[in-house]
């Protein structure tokens, strides 16, 4: 295991990437660039609340059990980038 940053550990095989899985990177948006790009929604429109596209019966139920590891995972002290 490889120290980070934010006192976790990663596997020893992510070792030279320490420097790009930092938590702190993470959690920061990167910088503003000339070549941003907008989405402009029409006036007075709101976006929908829910899932923007349906999973397959095994591909939710493989999306339910991730966020269940995550969130173990999470609870343990550990992080999955996501």
């Amino acid at each position: 295991m490889v120290p980070t940053d934010d006192g976790g550990h990663i596997p020893a095989i992510y070792g030279d990437f320490v420097d790009v899985i930092s938590k702190a990177k993470v959690e920061a948006l990167p910088p503003r660039r000339s070549i941003d790009h907008a989405i402009d929604l029409e006036p007075g429109y709101n976006l929908p609340y829910g899932r923007i596209y349906n999973f397959s019966e095994l591909g939710g139920a493989i999306f339910t059990q991730l966020r269940g590891l995550r969130s173990r995972a999470h609870e343990a002290g550990s992080w999955i980038w996501t």
